[in-house]
C-alpha cells in the first residue's frame, strides 16, 4: 500500500474536479463509496489520489488496499483504516467467483463502518450487471438513495471536462520538454528552421482535449502524445492531430 501511494504522488495526475468533490462528501457521510467507468478513464488513480485527500483531512486513517477477500479478516481494527478495493469483481470481465468470495465478507465491513472507511473501485459495465445483486446488503443500499449512486468517471456529470482534459495535456508535455506556440504556419515554419526543441500548437492541443472518446481520454491521449514525443526529427506535432 505505502509503495503504490508513493509511487501515485510522484507522478503526474490531473483529477476531475466534480468528481472529487462529490467523492469525498460521499465518503464522508455514508463511510462507502462506489467509483465506476470504462476502460482506461483512470479509476485506480482516481482512487488513489480520493485515498490521499482523504488521508491529509483524517491523520489519523491508515491506508490500506485489498486485493483478496480473505485480507479483511487479517486486519486488526483496533485504529481507523481508508481502504481501498479496486476490481473486486474482475478486472476486465465479470469474475462471479470473485463476486462469491467477496460477498462473504460484505456485512462482516458493515459491522465496522465506525473504524473503516472503503472505496469500490470497478467498471460501469459489470456494476450494471451486478447492481440488484449488490445492493441486496446493507453496505451498498445507502447509494441507491443518491442520485447518482456511483460516481461514474465515463459519464458526463463526473467524467473531465474539456478544460481539465487541457490542462492534463499540457502538465503532461511540459513534464516531456515539449514547448507550447501560438501562431500561424509562418510562425510554425521559423520554429521548424531555428529551434531543437519540439513544439506543437495550442489551437491543436485545445482540439485534442475536446475530442469525444469510447475509450478513456486519460489512457488513450497520454499514450498517443508520448508515441509522437518519442518520434525522432519532428520538430512539431501536426495539426491533423485533434481531427
Amino acid at each position: 500500500t505505502e509503495y503504490t501511494l508513493e509511487d501515485h504522488r510522484k507522478k503526474m495526475y490531473i483529477h476531475p474536479d466534480r468528481a472529487m468533490c462529490n467523492s469525498l462528501e460521499y465518503l464522508e457521510n455514508d463511510k462507502t463509496i462506489i467509483i465506476t467507468g470504462d476502460a482506461a478513464t483512470g479509476r485506480t488513480r482516481f482512487c488513489l489520489e480520493l485515498m490521499t485527500k482523504f488521508q491529509r483531512k483524517h491523520k489519523n486513517l491508515i491506508p490500506l488496499i485489498l486485493t483478496e477477500s480473505n485480507q479483511w479478516c487479517k486486519i486488526r481494527f483496533d485504529k481507523k483504516y481508508i481502504i481501498f478495493i479496486d476490481d473486486f469483481v474482475g478486472k476486465s470481465n465479470l469474475d462471479d467467483k470473485a463476486f462469491e468470495c467477496w460477498r462473504r465478507v460484505f456485512d462482516l465491513m458493515t459491522t465496522r463502518l465506525k473504524s473503516v472507511f472503503i472505496i469500490f473501485a470497478l467498471r460501469h459495465c459489470i456494476w450494471k450487471v451486478k447492481k440488484d445483486a449488490l445492493t441486496e446488503f446493507t453496505l451498498f443500499k445507502v447509494h441507491i438513495e443518491h442520485k447518482y449512486p456511483t460516481v461514474d468517471l465515463s459519464g458526463s456529470e463526473f467524467g473531465m471536462t474539456s478544460k481539465e482534459k487541457l490542462k492534463m495535456l499540457r502538465r503532461f508535455i511540459e513534464c516531456h520538454g515539449v514547448a507550447i506556440y501560438c501562431g500561424n504556419k509562418s510562425v510554425q515554419e521559423k520554429i521548424h528552421k531555428l529551434s531543437q526543441t519540439l513544439h506543437i500548437n495550442f489551437q491543436t492541443l485545445k482540439g485534442i482535449a475536446s475530442i469525444k472518446l469510447v475509450k478513456g481520454f486519460t489512457y488513450l491521449r497520454v499514450v498517443f502524445l508520448k508515441k509522437r514525443i518519442n518520434t525522432k526529427g519532428n520538430k512539431i506535432f501536426p495539426s491533423s492531430l485533434s481531427k
